[in-house]
């Protein structure tokens, strides 16, 4: 791996990169995207991934050594008895159960020993069950790579679903994801989306949230620069990705 620190003399900005997959092997959509986002940010900043894994991925980990300062796992673990009780406290705190399934404890205290350690200018949520932890990172310009919208794919499924309980589970997830994921493009000071589809869909979930202040909001279809935020320091340049992916998070 190249050295950032020391490359023509100049200190890279450092970024966080946060997923909810290992974005290796390449081999479905989000993930090939995710890892060429890696690869282009690897060019001009010190890339840090902090990710989920399924198993043991050791030596995929390896292979994203190749483009990033450091990697690290957090392994996830899922069940019905684990479901029945992030459902549970989905009620109990009126959040997205799929918000609540992937807060684990872990997870946390790796992002929060990773602030402790570094200064990380910059923190790249990728999907929205990411930006809880990005939410962690002090003084860092935070930007979600929301891929999709996520509440207008659980709409959508939604309303293909016959009558019952889950149909109803459902629609009082896709509302709750909706004040969610519009409350958190107003709050971070960037948000990707890879259609001008899913981009009208974030701003109008970001108009019903009714929280302040704004943020930047592109379609990686024809993005430019992230605007700078007048409180945050680098320039952040994410890649020009086109298509138009589809599916949430696993």
């Amino acid at each position: 791996m190249r050295d950032r620190k020391c490359l023509t003399g100049v200190s890279f900005p450092r970024v966080l990169m946060l997923t909810q997959v290992l974005p290796y092997p390449p081999d479905s959509g989000p993930k090939i995207k995710t890892y060429n986002v890696i690869k282009y940010l690897s060019r001009r900043y010190r890339v840090t991934l902090a990710s989920f894994v399924r198993g043991d991925q050791p030596e995929h980990a390896r292979a994203l050594k190749r483009y990033c300062e450091a990697v690290y796992t957090v392994p996830m673990e899922r069940g019905a008895m684990r479901d029945v009780r992030y459902l549970g406290l989905s009620f109990l705190v009126g959040q997205p159960f799929l918000m609540i399934r992937d807060d684990r404890r872990a997870m946390r205290a790796l992002v929060d020993r990773l602030s402790a350690e570094h200064h990380f200018d910059v923190v790249h949520a990728d999907q929205l069950n990411m930006a809880q932890y990005a939410k962690r990172v002090p003084n860092a310009f935070k930007v979600l790579d929301a891929h999709n919208a996520l509440w207008v794919l659980y709409k959508r499924l939604w309303k293909t679903m016959a009558p019952g309980p889950r149909k109803w589970l459902l629609g009082r997830d896709w509302r709750l994801l909706k004040t969610y994921e519009g409350q958190v493009v107003r709050e971070f000071d960037a948000v990707l989306a890879v259609s001008y589809e899913d981009k009208a869909a974030l701003q109008e979930a970001a108009a019903a949230a009714r929280a302040a202040p704004s943020t930047a909001l592109q379609t990686e279809g024809r993005a430019g620069r992230v605007p700078p935020h007048p409180r945050k320091r680098p320039t952040y340049s994410p890649p020009r990705l086109r298509g138009g992916l589809r599916g949430g998070p696993p």
